[in-house]
């Protein structure tokens, strides 16, 4: 019982920071606006956060673990074709394991979150939870790749994701499977290859 009405209190303050982070900037938000919104008071907000930067954290870390939490599913799905030496890309990208399934619940949030009015701290910790998503994906197929490879790999695999994710934030009308049909088939077969299969005469 005590567990339950935890987190719902926990939850009425995140979603009042992220209410109040779609009109203004997280750096100018008060506790007081918090409090006032969650319709909490300064001592019950104190007893679940440190401040409101321990408040942003805690979001990012529920996000982030549900993440990681989906994307370990998916590997262990991806383990079940058993990847050879002949390892292609198209053998791990498939419905389940594609992310676009798992941020499509989260593009509210995540459009305050990585918006004008967020904190810098989201985008680099999401980038750098991509990044290492990558790489478990990428260390299936065991390459032997130099560590300036591996670098630059991860930084193309997570910049990309993060362009088309952006694009998606703003342009909701297109669905999950659409994002990872096209971001799966450019992974897959790289921008030329794409714009290959669809040259006239093709």
């Amino acid at each position: 019982m005590y567990e339950k009405k935890r987190r719902k209190t926990e939850k009425q303050i995140e979603d009042s920071l992220l209410q109040l982070m779609k009109e203004q900037t997280f750096e100018t938000i008060s506790i007081r606006q918090l409090i006032d919104l969650a319709e909490v008071n300064r001592s019950t907000f104190y007893r679940h956060y440190l401040d409101k930067y321990d408040l942003l954290e805690k979001i990012e870390d529920r996000l982030l673990g549900d993440l990681q939490t989906y994307y370990q599913k998916s590997l262990e799905s991806a383990c079940l074709f058993k990847l050879e030496k002949d390892f292609k890309v198209k053998d791990f990208i498939h419905e389940k394991q594609n992310l676009f399934h798992f941020f499509e619940p989260y593009l509210e949030d995540l459009a305050i979150l990585l918006g004008p009015n967020g904190s810098p701290t989201s985008l680099l910790r999401l980038q750098e939870a991509l990044r290492e998503i990558f790489w478990q994906s990428i260390s299936l197929a065991d390459p032997h790749l130099e560590e300036v490879e591996v670098d630059l790999l991860l930084n193309h695999q997570a910049a990309s994701f993060m362009g088309t994710l952006t694009y998606w934030l703003a342009h909701s009308c297109y669905k999950a499977q659409q994002m990872s049909d096209f971001h799966a088939r450019v992974t897959a077969v790289g921008l030329a290859g794409f714009v290959r299969e669809h040259m006239e005469g093709d």
